[in-house]
Order: C-alpha cells, then structure tokens, then sequence
C-alpha cells in the first residue's frame, strides 16, 4: 500500500522524524528528509547503509518559504510526485511566560506554527493535481498539561491542530 509513495518528512535528523524515515522507507516509500543542519545527510547514509536507497537529504530552515519550495520542487522534480507530508520539525520553549523573549517566542513560532503552514501550502497542490495526499503533523502532548510554564508550547500545539484540520479542506 505504501510502497512506491514519496513522503517529505521535517525535523527527520534524529529522534521520531528520523524514526519515521526509517519506519517509511522499510515499507518502499521514496523519501525527502529535510533538517536544519548537515547531521541530515548523516541521517541518509545511515539509511542508505541500511538498504533504503531511494532518500534524499536536504538542510532547510522550514521557516523559510524558499528554503521549503525548493525542497518540494526537488522532490517532485527527483520523484515525479508527493503523496505524503510529515510535518515533524519543532523546537520547545518549555519556560514561563514572563521568562520568555521575545525572540525566543518568535523562533518558535516561525518553525513550530509557520512552518507547518509552509510546508502544507508547498504540497498542496501537488496534491490536489494527483488527488490523492496524506498530511500528518507531529505534535508533543506535553501541552495537555497546563500552567505558565508551558505556556508557550500550550499555543503552539492548538495552532498546529487547527493548521492541520483546515489545511486538509
């Protein structure tokens, strides 16, 4: 069912992102990781020595609209489609209210919240072309707990949910 499927997976250098790659590409599916540093294309020859060969790995700052075109466009371009989009990437701001930046604030946002959007809109209309598309985005539960501390998380995870639910219209 999903072998031969093209997945786009952010956040995918360490931890679940890269868990998913793995998971993914053990059932035939063509990958597109993307992360924020280099230690992505370590993550790509790591699955590669594994035998999953059809991945390739890009730096992108997902906050960036360039940066998260150019990966769906190399991605099309390399795989002919996308059928799967696994929105992953995130950072914590696990603090206060009072205690946090705003710089801080504007840096979660822009890759926890933009982010999602960005890489939604790029694959959009792929999809809809294709008429056929998965979108997934990864969130933590931390933000089930409430209090200041996490204040910052709390709002990040309720602007995913609702990116994720509108963007599937």
């Amino acid at each position: 069912m999903l072998k031969d499927q093209v997945a786009i997976i952010t956040g995918a250098s360490r931890g679940i992102g890269k868990e998913v790659a793995r998971q993914l590409a053990g059932k035939g599916v063509k990958l597109a990781i993307l992360g924020s540093s280099q230690d992505i294309h370590d993550t790509a020859e790591e699955l590669k020595q594994e035998g999953y060969l059809n991945v390739q790995s890009f730096v992108a700052d997902i906050s960036k609209e360039n940066d998260v075109e150019r990966v769906v466009e190399a991605t099309k371009n390399a795989y002919g489609k996308v059928d799967i989009l696994i929105n992953n990437a995130g950072i914590g701001a696990f603090k206060k209210v009072d205690d946090v930046t705003v710089e801080e604030w504007n840096k979660t946002f822009a890759i926890n919240v933009q982010g999602v959007f960005l890489a939604t809109k790029a694959v959009l209309p792929i999809m809809k072309k294709n008429q056929f598309g998965t979108i997934i985005t990864v969130a933590s539960d931390v933000s089930r707990y409430t209090g200041f501390s996490l204040y910052v998380n709390e709002i990040r995870r309720s602007r995913l949910y609702g990116c994720s639910r509108s963007g599937s219209s």
